[in-house]
């Protein structure tokens, strides 16, 4: 019955959140960069991925679908006479609500999983009635997709770890590969997933060192090894795809990059000859963040608090003055709520407060691209860039309402 329960709350609260989002935003003008979002989407859909903007990635093809299969049914079907409704910019918006529904009913889900209905039902709610999400999944933009992109890197992880199969490593490949078509700072998924492999294997192989175990210490490497190879074919070639291949495998000379970094690469005699297994719009992409990043000259003057920062710098407490300002004061006061719970449980073992599966899938993302955003990227363009955090804070949440053993199980 409980389950049923949370069923239906959890449908509830997707159309209410569907209702939200689309009746906000239908008869509102364009964001500043919704219509170059939306035109990159296209150009993907018509077999350009050339770049023309630093941050505009093949995602976007998704807002633009809408669009492509009005002109489809203009030319084909209705020849002239479709309603000018279907061109209208509120449909491309209609495909980010759409997923923000898919990230909601996985995060449900995982709540499910770990700590039960009413934990699940908690995190459902606090993702769908939240501002910052209810905003952002409204628009043409990358922010929600990219946010989806790590919250699914993690969970499939997390999937992947506790049964091994291929099956679910092409799962984890494909969300990693997903990040990384949805926006630049996802890179960082890499060292995320490899530090949450090292802390959960981290107890087995000590064991194995140990007690001298080297044959299984050798299988481990062998199979770790494996998962390894197939997990970046899949990704490149996903990566790849998504931008149709283009400029795959050109060389760091051909390239005119703007960034010190990538200048300095291009420089070295042997490496600026090797083949780089990345379409060029993507390596073009990063050297263009980077330059940007460092010289501050794509979005000006940080401002905080009354200051502004020079050009190519920011404030190391921008992300938590976003955090104390823009997230609501009980999502706040559920998660202080939820650490202190989990802290507190596991005061006589101190050390298995970062072994457990909470804390390295759950806090350990969310702390982890919090201090990034803090303290290694320089684009502090407001709260929608702390999004990537939020899903995982939210689960952590429901944890408030833990009660007994959980109901479901992946």
């Amino acid at each position: 019955m409980k389950f049923a329960k949370g069923n239906i709350f959890f449908i509830l609260a997707a159309a209410l959140m569907f209702c939200m989002e689309f009746f906000s935003i239908w008869d509102k003008s364009l964001t500043f960069d919704e219509g170059a979002h939306a035109h990159y989407g296209l150009n993907i859909l018509r077999g350009d991925s050339a770049r023309f903007d630093d941050s505009k990635m093949p995602v976007s093809a998704l807002n633009a679908l809408p669009v492509a299969f009005a002109q489809f049914l203009q030319k084909n079907v209705f020849v002239g006479r479709l309603p000018a409704v279907f061109f209208y910019y509120g449909c491309a918006r209609v495909p980010t609500m759409l997923f923000s529904l898919i990230v909601l009913f996985f995060l449900y889900r995982w709540a499910l999983s770990c700590y039960g209905a009413k934990s699940a039902m908690l995190s459902a709610f606090l993702f769908a009635f939240s501002p910052n999400i209810i905003a952002h999944s409204s628009l043409i933009t990358t922010d929600v997709y990219a946010m989806g992109g790590l919250f699914f890197s993690v969970l499939s992880l997390w999937f992947f770890l506790r049964k091994r199969s291929l099956f679910r490593l092409f799962l984890f490949s494909g969300a990693v590969a997903f990040a990384m078509i949805s926006k630049f700072s996802c890179v960082f998924i890499y060292p995320l997933c490899f530090a949450i492999f090292a802390i959960k294997y981290s107890p087995f192989l000590a064991r194995m060192f140990l007690k001298r175990k080297r044959y299984a210490l050798r299988v481990f490497a062998v199979f770790f090894l494996r998962d390894i190879i197939i997990f970046l074919a899949v990704n490149i070639f996903l990566l790849n795809s998504a931008f149709l291949f283009n400029g795959t495998f050109r060389a760091l000379n051909a390239y005119e990059f703007k960034s010190s970094g990538f200048k300095y690469l291009s420089e070295i005699p042997l490496v600026s000859l090797l083949p780089i297994p990345l379409p060029a719009p993507f390596v073009e992409g990063m050297d263009w963040v980077q330059y940007h990043q460092s010289t501050g000259r794509n979005f000006g003057g940080i401002y905080m608090l009354g200051k502004i920062a020079p050009p190519g710098e920011g404030f190391m407490a921008y992300y938590l003055v976003a955090w104390l300002f823009k997230i609501p004061l009980p999502t706040q006061l559920l998660f202080y709520i939820a650490i202190a719970g989990y802290i507190f449980h596991r005061r006589k073992n101190r050390l298995s407060i970062f072994l457990e599966d909470e804390f390295i899938f759950l806090l350990l993302p969310a702390f982890f691209y919090f201090f990034l955003l803090s303290f290694v990227l320089k684009a502090q363009l407001g709260v929608r860039y702390m999004l990537l955090c939020m899903p995982f804070v939210f689960v952590f949440s429901g944890r408030f309402l833990r009660a007994g053993a959980p109901e479901s199980r992946w």
